[in-house]
């Protein structure tokens, strides 16, 4: 996914669900601030499943 490069509380988030930063789009969006690419690895696995379930336990 991209993110801006200014948004930390997004970058933040996608952090908490395992995305990592992977690379930068320069220019990106139309103001010309750049993108971070973030990315997550393993999603299909059940590991990754089950870090998902624990963050959403924590919301209830």
């Amino acid at each position: 996914l991209e993110v801006r490069h200014t948004n930390t509380a997004a970058q933040n988030l996608y952090r908490r669900f395992g995305f990592v930063p992977a690379g930068v789009r320069k220019r990106y969006y139309e103001n010309t601030d750049d993108a971070i690419i973030m990315w997550a690895h393993g999603v299909d696995t059940p590991e990754f499943s089950e870090r998902l379930d624990r963050i959403e336990s924590r919301r209830s």
